[in-house]
């Protein structure tokens, strides 16, 4: 193969195999598709990942394809080029083995030091011309500076996601807070507007600590879990203030949706009434059971807090809710 030639077949190996061009995150499995795309090229026939060995081992085939080594890694000449590279960051040509093979080594850098090598040997046995040895260390360069950024995007993408967990949830009990749940809740409203979809949101509020403890964080949790213990998998939980949770209800039964919610809140009065869990007290709940209309958060909260505020003068004990519907639907009342 001519030198022209070869260039070409490196050329398009490396530029239209899109495996070597979207660099993944870990520089080993990057370096599998260079490898994947040099050898196709037809200019090498064999490719190396090496490291450093332990003690007198020499060099490391990191990456063997086959689940052997590759041959040329056993040859004193690399190993002493793969020694030149290492120590010096620069592309260095392994010169042939008794005639019968050459191969280049190119540094990849990771956070400007040298991370791994990159061995190729060369199909034709000849050495590599200049321009090819370039051309492999220039991808080598790029490759390792593309891990590099894609390590930085990572952990401002893990730092803004921290951020933002940080900011939609509860410190002392892990829930949701106040934020979390209004933008839960405005995508119930906007994406199930399917016909015969209903769910439920609302408002908890009245919970005591048992044995008259102080409402603090540990009681805050207590509650919490009570609380989620009760709902369904696919029910959602958030903690709104000291004694206040949010409540969404999804997945009602289409045929009979108020029934079913008050199956379970029938259910939970039970539970309250046999002392079950560590919380208790004159609880109410406000809901609004929606039929699938694409309608604001804040007015569906709206309507939560009047069905509760309407249940604070009651003082029968124990569990007592009110369920009503946006305006044109029918409201009522069931007290446990």
């Amino acid at each position: 193969m001519d030198t022209q030639a070869a260039m070409s077949a490196l050329y398009r190996a490396l530029v239209y195999d899109a495996d070597a061009l979207l660099a993944p995150a870990k520089a080993q499995t990057a370096l599998r598709a260079v490898c994947r795309a040099m050898l196709a090229g037809g200019v090498f026939d064999d490719a190396a990942v090496l490291k450093p060995g332990r003690g007198a081992q020499g060099w490391t085939d990191v990456l063997p394809r086959g689940g052997e080594p590759a041959a040329m890694v056993s040859w004193p000449e690399l190993c002493a080029a793969a020694a030149r590279s290492w120590q010096g960051g620069c592309v260095e040509v392994a010169p042939s083995r008794g005639g019968s093979g050459c191969a280049i080594v190119a540094p990849v850098r990771r956070a400007g030091r040298v991370h791994l090598l990159l061995a190729l040997r060369c199909a034709d046995g000849q050495p590599p011309c200049a321009d090819a040895a370039s051309l492999v260390g220039w991808v080598v360069e790029l490759l390792g500076r593309a891990l590099d950024d894609l390590d930085l995007k990572s952990s401002l993408m893990l730092d803004c996601a921290r951020r933002g967990y940080v900011a939609r949830h509860d410190a002392a009990t892990g829930l949701p807070n106040a934020l979390a749940f209004s933008e839960r809740l405005e995508r119930e409203a906007a994406l199930g507007g399917e016909p015969g979809y209903h769910f439920a949101a609302g408002l908890l509020q009245g919970l005591r600590a048992p044995r008259g403890a102080s409402w603090n964080d540990a009681a805050a949790r207590d509650c919490a879990q009570q609380l989620q213990a009760a709902l369904r998998h696919r029910d959602f939980i958030a903690r709104l203030g000291d004694d206040v949770f949010g409540l969404l209800i999804r997945d009602l039964e289409p045929g009979q949706p108020r029934q079913a919610l008050e199956r379970m809140l029938g259910a939970w009065a039970a539970r309250s009434r046999d002392g079950a869990g560590s919380c208790h007290g004159p609880a109410r709940i406000g809901l609004v059971l929606v039929r699938a209309a694409r309608q604001p958060a804040a007015e569906l909260l709206d309507l939560a807090r009047g069905a509760l505020d309407a249940l604070e003068g009651d003082p029968a004990p124990g569990l007592r809710w009110r369920i009503v519907q946006p305006p044109g639907g029918g409201s009522g009342q069931r007290p446990s």
